[in-house]
């Protein structure tokens, strides 16, 4: 495939169908979250950012979905509004994602280091009020950068590097914008969700019998999600540090695939929760018995109202002859 060839000719069926039934399938899982959390009788702090990374999921997916559906029918949209919201999404999920799990990672880290201070600490209100805030700032951040390099036409602290330059027509690099943008939302959280990972490891490996199984179910889940992440963040980071060594040489193919690998990372985390979280189990089943329940009263009332119906058929066949005989 020549280079370009993906912004300028419609995207092939068979890709296409793939692309779809994955975005398709991620924004059904993230409603099953939300909803599931909903039915949970209790939430603690983990589970408020774990709603968090649920709106990192559908504000990366909105316009993917859109940008997919561009591209199958072949418009060229690599200088138009939709790339710029693209890579704003882009970099606001990335950054919120990153930031809420870095919260995650720290706020396991104090729960098992300093316990009585968590206890304090990890409130309903607190949770609240630091995901809408991790998810505010890392909205506005891209935002606010995007507005003043389309104004001043300075890409130089460019903040949305996760898609290439597509916002300004500009011979001046973005690497210095990729090199921040690697460093904060990169290298430096991968350093504090490896220290403090380690750490709660090897806590788990010094324990044992039941402290050391309560003290790995507690902490699985965010170690899996974290790790399954960057598993499926790989690609965007190798690209990124091409970025910084080649700015102008970027594979557009890679940098779809990289994208499309980044936003089906959005649809995993249901798979963790329902398998890590027993709460999370319950809750889910519950919604599918209910609605088990409602369909085996909807056939229960079906079959009721038609075998009502048909002996009030019956009696009205029958009506006739009975007053026949009895006026005889």
């Amino acid at each position: 495939m020549q280079e370009w060839t993906l912004f300028t000719t419609p995207l092939p069926s068979e890709l296409a169908a793939i692309c779809l039934s994955v975005h398709i399938t991620i924004f059904i899982t993230n409603i099953l979250v939300i909803a599931t959390f909903t039915r949970m009788k209790k939430l603690v702090l983990l589970h408020y950012y774990m709603l968090g990374l649920v709106v990192a999921d559908l504000i990366i997916l909105i316009p993917s979905t859109t940008g997919i559906m561009a591209l199958i029918k072949g418009e060229l949209w690599i200088n138009g509004a939709l790339c710029k919201l693209l890579g704003i999404a882009a970099t606001s999920s990335i950054e919120i994602t990153t930031v809420i799990h870095t919260a995650m990672c720290i706020d396991r880290w104090v729960s098992v280091a300093y316990p009585i201070t968590y206890r304090e600490l990890a409130t309903r209100r607190h949770a609240k009020t630091k995901t809408i805030l991790i998810i505010l700032a890392c909205t506005l951040i891209p935002i606010t950068f995007n507005v003043v390099t389309s104004l001043t036409g300075d890409i130089t602290f460019d903040f949305n590097p996760f898609i290439p330059n597509c916002a300004i027509s500009s011979q001046t690099s973005t690497t210095l914008g990729t090199m921040l943008t690697m460093l904060l939302f990169i290298l430096g959280p991968m350093i504090v969700h490896a220290v403090s990972n380690i750490y709660l490891l090897s806590r788990v490996a010094k324990l044992k019998g039941l402290s050391r199984r309560r003290l790995f179910h507690s902490i699985r889940t965010v170690v899996i999600t974290v790790l399954i992440y960057y598993i499926f963040y790989a690609p965007t980071a190798v690209r990124l540090a091409m970025a910084v060594a080649a700015p102008h040489k970027q594979s557009m193919w890679f940098t779809f695939i990289s994208t499309e690998i980044l936003v089906a990372a959005s649809g995993v985390s249901f798979f963790i929760y329902a398998s890590t979280i027993i709460d999370f189990r319950k809750a889910l089943l519950s919604i599918f018995q209910n609605k088990k329940r409602r369909i085996q009263c909807a056939e229960t009332r079906i079959t009721t109202t038609v075998q009502d119906a048909t002996t009030d058929a019956n009696y009205i066949e029958t009506k006739p002859e009975s007053t026949a005989i009895t006026s005889v």
